[in-house]
């Protein structure tokens, strides 16, 4: 966990704006990986303001990618289906395959 929020706090300093003390200190003072995680959307605009959206949206699933195996598995979808697939094999998810009927290429 510290080290999933060593890196939101160095990707607020990478953005050289001191508009951030607040988040940086919720950040610090967060008591669990679940907040941590409920903090993102947060980072998320900081860093999109600071960075431009295209940047921040890199650092955010860079970031996003830390808290696999940390978070309890309902938090877990969060990560995308590649965690889901990971822990139950035998899923199929709508994504994996197109209808008979669908005009979807894959």
């Amino acid at each position: 966990m510290e080290q999933v929020r060593e890196a939101m706090l160095a990707a607020l300093d990478e953005s050289g704006d001191d508009r951030f003390l607040g988040l940086k200190t919720r950040i610090r003072f967060a008591g669990d990986v679940q907040r941590m995680w409920d903090l993102r959307s947060e980072l998320m605009k900081a860093l999109a303001n600071a960075q431009g959206e295209a940047r921040a949206g890199e650092t955010l699933r860079l970031v996003t990618g830390m808290f696999r195996d940390l978070l309890p598995e309902g938090l877990a979808s969060g990560l995308g289906h590649q965690a889901v697939r990971e822990r139950d094999p035998g899923w199929q998810g709508s994504f994996t395959k197109a209808s008979p009927t669908s005009n979807n290429k894959f």
